[in-house]
């Protein structure tokens, strides 16, 4: 499911916070269900970097305009 022009799609927590509404499972528990869900993923990614010795970030390349203006909050 895409949102906007640029691509952006919905993580599994979206669809998973249905379920767990669903379920009648009290919302305040929904983000430590979803912390606790991706903790063997955290720990691996840690276990991979201290092995190879540097920290692997994933690949991204701004594409977006640059050298833009700033604008304060009260003119934008």
């Amino acid at each position: 499911i895409a949102a906007g022009k640029q691509g952006i799609y919905a993580n599994v927590d979206c669809f998973s916070a249905s379920c767990y509404w669903e379920m009648s499972i009290e919302v305040s528990l929904f983000t430590p269900i979803f912390a606790i869900s991706r903790t063997s993923g955290w720990c691996a990614h840690i276990l991979e970097q201290n092995k190879q010795k540097k920290i692997i970030r994933p690949k991204a390349e701004y594409i977006g305009a640059h050298d833009k203006p700033f604008k304060t909050l009260e003119n934008r």
